[in-house]
C-alpha cells in the first residue's frame, strides 16, 4: 500500500506538472478574427485598465493586445460612442524599436509611428518622415460603424515607407490617446508588449453561399 500511495502521488504530480507546462503555451498565441465581435478575445486578459472618468466623450477603459504570425491585434474601449475613422481624435503612438531616442518624442517614448484614427492617416519616422495610409501598414479596424469598443490589426511585415519594417523586433511599446480630452492609456509611460512566437492564424471567413438561393445584403 505505501508503494501504491507513492505511485499515485507521483502520477498526480506528473499530471499537474504537465498541466502547468502546457497551459501557458496554449494561451500565448491568439488568432483574432476582425468581424465586429469579441468572443475570440475571451482567452486574453486586459493588458491595462485606465482610470475611469478622466476623459471626455472618449474615456478609455480596458485595452487588450494579441498577435498571430501575421498581425498585431489591439482591442480597446472608448467609453462614449464614436466613429472609428472620423469625428474623433484618437491617436496611437508606437515605439516599435523600443528606443526612446528615435522617432518623435511623446509621453516618455520615442514613437516610430503615430496613427490618427479620425483622420485615417499616420506618420512614420524612419529615414526622415513619411505620411502613410491604411495599406502601408495593413491596417484593419472593426466595427466600421460607431461603437464604444474596437479591434484593429496591423501587418507584422509592413514596410510603411517601402523599405523599413514597422516592427523590427519582437517587442513594442505604445500609448493610446484622445487628443481632444487629453485622456491617455496609460496615464504615464507606455504599454509594453512582447510578440508570442508561433504560426497560428485566424481562419478565413467563408464568402460562399451555403445555398444557391441565398441572397447577400451589404451596407
Amino acid at each position: 500500500m505505501p508503494h501504491l500511495a507513492r505511485n499515485k502521488s507521483l502520477c498526480v504530480f506528473i499530471l499537474l506538472a504537465a498541466f502547468v507546462l502546457v497551459q501557458p503555451a496554449a494561451a500565448t498565441l491568439v488568432p483574432i478574427q476582425l468581424d465586429g465581435f469579441f468572443d475570440d478575445w475571451t482567452a486574453v486578459s486586459p493588458l491595462a485598465t485606465d482610470n475611469p472618468n478622466d476623459g471626455g466623450t472618449v474615456d478609455f477603459a480596458d485595452v487588450w493586445v494579441a498577435n498571430d504570425r501575421d498581425y498585431l491585434y489591439i482591442r480597446f474601449e472608448t467609453g462614449g460612442e464614436v466613429q472609428p475613422d472620423e469625428q474623433q481624435d484618437i491617436r496611437l503612438y508606437f515605439d516599435t524599436d523600443m528606443d526612446a531616442g528615435t522617432g518623435t518624442s511623446f509621453g516618455g517614448i520615442g514613437a516610430d509611428m503615430v496613427w490618427e484614427l479620425g483622420n485615417r492617416t499616420g506618420t512614420f519616422y524612419s529615414q526622415g518622415t513619411s505620411t502613410i495610409d491604411h495599406p502601408d501598414i495593413g491596417l484593419l479596424i472593426g466595427p466600421t460603424v460607431s461603437s464604444t469598443e474596437f479591434e484593429l490589426a496591423l501587418r507584422r511585415d509592413a514596410l510603411p515607407n517601402g523599405s523599413d519594417p514597422l516592427f523590427p523586433g519582437n517587442q513594442l511599446r505604445f500609448i493610446l490617446r484622445d487628443a481632444t480630452s487629453g485622456d491617455r492609456l496609460p496615464d504615464s509611460g507606455g504599454l509594453n508588449y512582447t510578440f508570442a512566437a508561433g504560426s497560428d492564424v485566424a481562419p478565413t471567413l467563408a464568402l460562399g453561399k451555403a445555398d444557391p438561393t441565398d441572397i447577400r445584403l451589404a451596407s
